[in-house]
């Protein structure tokens, strides 16, 4: 389980338009240090090209903390949740 601080407000998250600096920098006052550092482990370098992210992604897992490693394992599984109740029209359309 996520040993994280009480929430001191409703937690939301940021729209697609706030850039990852603004959260980022946003996080120690709202959530504190430690989710400040969370989101920094779980947070991709989006200057990477797509293959260099992911490839970094595996390469760091066995690295990161239990909580990191907590959100991104629920990330992806909301991920595949998702896909799965609407898959995309490429998944569904038959191959010849």
């Amino acid at each position: 389980m996520l040993n994280l601080p009480p929430p001191r407000h409703t937690p939301t998250l940021p729209t697609p338009a706030v850039r990852f600096e603004q959260t980022r920098s946003s996080c120690p006052a709202t959530g504190g240090p430690t989710v400040a550092s969370i989101v920094a482990e779980v947070t991709d370098d989006k200057s990477l090209e797509k293959h260099e992210r992911k490839n970094g992604q595996i390469a760091h897992a066995p690295h990161k903390s239990p909580d990191a490693s907590a959100i991104k394992l629920a990330d992806k599984t909301s991920n595949l949740l998702a896909i799965a109740k609407s898959p995309p029209p490429w998944a569904t359309e038959p191959v010849e």
